[in-house]
């Protein structure tokens, strides 16, 4: 069996019950325990030392120390993968899937089945099959909306801007009740029949003075 210093961290074959020459139990005061020391910092150790449990003091710095080194190699590992996912990625690699590859390396063949047939399971009941996986994307749906929507009358349009003298898409479309990219359409071709004007740098047209609108 292998003992241990409490102090500075000496190792010596031995036993609690039969501790080698010189070794010695302090008691602790921090916790209900003794702890060993070896010969040298048994001889350093003072009475009053030894009665409030001065060795406990210096094995709690110890453990605090090597979880502090543990801690800063931790960090020194997780610098190091972050590069090599950086280095996937540059070379032209999905890093979030390689992410994903090396968590499912880690299951047993078990877990691994048991995981993929929920996953399957969740996916199905949320509509997430192959065809139609993940969310739908909100300017597809907008598209999707404005393509049932009949095309709106230019002529009215026309008419409604020069009438209230604006040229906001978004001013055009609340008051046709259209969409977004329906009234941005009918700005873009009012500009090119000269109803209004190009934007500015700020993004505001002028409505043209016209004799006809067609």
């Amino acid at each position: 069996m292998s003992l241990v210093c409490a102090r500075c961290d000496r190792t010596a074959h031995g036993s609690p019950d039969a501790l080698p020459e010189g070794w010695e139990n302090h008691a602790s005061t921090l916790t209900n325990a003794t702890f060993l020391v070896c010969p040298d910092c048994a001889r350093k150790s003072t009475p009053a030392a030894r009665a409030t449990g001065d060795s406990a003091a210096d094995r709690l710095r110890l453990l605090i120390e090597r979880v502090e080194r543990l801690e800063e190699e931790k960090r020194g590992i997780s610098d190091d993968i972050k590069d090599v996912y950086a280095e996937a990625k540059a070379t032209g690699y999905d890093a979030k899937v390689m992410r994903e590859i090396v968590k499912r390396r880690r299951m047993d063949g078990h877990s691994l089945r048991e995981f993929e047939s929920l996953l399957e399971t969740y996916q199905d009941a949320l509509g997430m099959g192959v065809d139609g996986a993940g969310r739908e994307d909100p300017e597809q749906r907008f598209a999707n909306c404005e393509a049932a929507e009949p095309e709106p009358d230019y002529t009215e349009a026309a008419l409604l801007v020069r009438e209230h003298g604006k040229a906001s898409t978004s001013w055009l479309q609340r008051q046709l009740a259209i969409g977004y990219n329906s009234a941005a359409r009918l700005i873009e071709r009012m500009e090119r029949e000269g109803v209004v004007s190009a934007p500015d740098h700020t993004g505001r047209r002028t409505v043209l003075a016209q004799e006809t609108v067609q």
